[in-house]
């Protein structure tokens, strides 16, 4: 079976949908010949993945009072109509390189599996969009969101909560394939002596409230805090850790390739994600690392009781958490270990491969 991948972003970068990309890749090209187009310069092969990068225009370099990071890569579409490929896997719906990718299989008549990570409700409890962001939403909600999940042959959710929402607003099945985790290189280790925070440097990651705990942190324990990802937001968030003297005791380790992410969370003594979690979150709770994040329903529906929930944009209540499993060691490696339990039980790269094979084996059957 030739499988095609398409995600915005380029699978070898850390990354939500980048990681997700890469390991079901992984777990595919077992069985089947599997291509990744994404955007960036150049090709390369991974084990037996070849990745196609294809340059696109940015937004975020253009004339325009928003800078996001959204390519939209042109050429992209002509290789979609060319391309030798018997399903096609299309990650995201807000994406231009989804709606090409859309296209070119109704115009070729081949199978596509839209898989959707986290819905952006959760992203706005914090975070109050302007009434043109409303606006500008609910259009493509309408529009371009609405033909790219309604032309998909299989609409497929990695959560319940997207499940749902999409099912609701769109009125489409949605199977539900979930999350996976390489048990063979996420597992349990000693804790190590860090705070750690690992994910992309976005405002709406709400990192800096963690920079604002430290100095709460610091007067009850001398501990450092690792911030590994790369952003946007990387300069500021320096700047805020020098304005508020905490910044000998905050180490920047930049982007790492998803291969190092379990060397980096063994220096890990507390995993920390301020705001919105996924693949950190199970990554952390596959090493058995005790966990401080927020009620969002995202992060519940993941690790359950297997964390400790911070108020929501609450320093003093993030902090606060923290310094509890600082102090209490033996509570901290417990809470680690019930994480582990949970992730183990419900979510693994064999299953979720699986339920991609079975929904593949369907399509090409029909």
């Amino acid at each position: 079976m030739r499988i095609l991948q398409v995600a915005p972003y380029s699978p070898p970068v850390r990354g939500g949908i980048e990681t997700y990309v890469l390991e079901l890749s992984r777990c595919l090209s077992r069985r089947h010949d599997v291509t990744v187009f994404s955007c960036g310069k150049g090709e390369t092969v991974i084990g037996r993945i070849r990745f196609r990068r294809f340059l696109a225009l940015e937004v975020n370099q253009l004339p325009l009072p928003f800078k996001k990071h959204y390519p939209i890569p042109i050429r992209m579409f002509f290789s979609l109509l060319t391309h030798n490929y018997d399903v096609a896997i299309v990650h995201d719906h807000i994406f231009i390189t989804s709606l090409l990718a859309i296209l070119a299989c109704k115009i070729r008549k081949k199978p596509s599996i839209l898989r959707i990570g986290t819905t952006i409700t959760d992203r706005s409890t914090i975070f109050k969009p302007s009434k043109f962001i409303c606006l500008m939403r609910a259009i493509l909600e309408n529009t371009l969101f609405r033909f790219i999940i309604k032309n998909a042959t299989v609409v497929v959710a990695t959560i319940r909560r997207t499940q749902e929402y999409i099912s609701r607003g769109y009125n489409v099945k949605v199977l539900r394939v979930g999350h996976g985790v390489d048990k063979r290189r996420f597992k349990p280790c000693p804790l190590g002596e860090n705070l750690m925070y690992i994910g992309r440097l976005m405002e709406i990651k709400r990192v800096d409230l963690l920079i604002r705990a430290m100095p709460i942190i610091l007067r009850n324990e001398k501990v450092r805090l690792m911030i590994v990802g790369d952003g946007p937001r990387l300069s500021y968030l320096k700047g805020l850790a020098e304005e508020l003297g905490v910044s000998d005791y905050i180490e920047f380790c930049g982007a790492v390739p998803h291969r190092d992410v379990p060397k980096m969370l063994r220096k890990a003594r507390i995993v920390v994600v301020p705001f919105h979690g996924e693949i950190n979150l199970i990554e952390a709770a596959m090493m058995a690392r005790p966990i401080v994040t927020v009620p969002l329903r995202i992060n519940r529906e993941i690790l359950e009781d297997g964390a400790l929930y911070a108020s929501l944009g609450d320093v003093r209540s993030l902090a606060d958490k923290i310094i509890f499993l600082l102090k209490n060691p033996k509570r901290a490696e417990e809470l680690g270990k019930k994480a582990y339990k949970i992730v183990a039980q419900k979510y693994d790269w064999e299953i979720v491969c699986k339920r991609f094979e079975r929904i593949i084996s369907s399509l090409c059957k029909t």
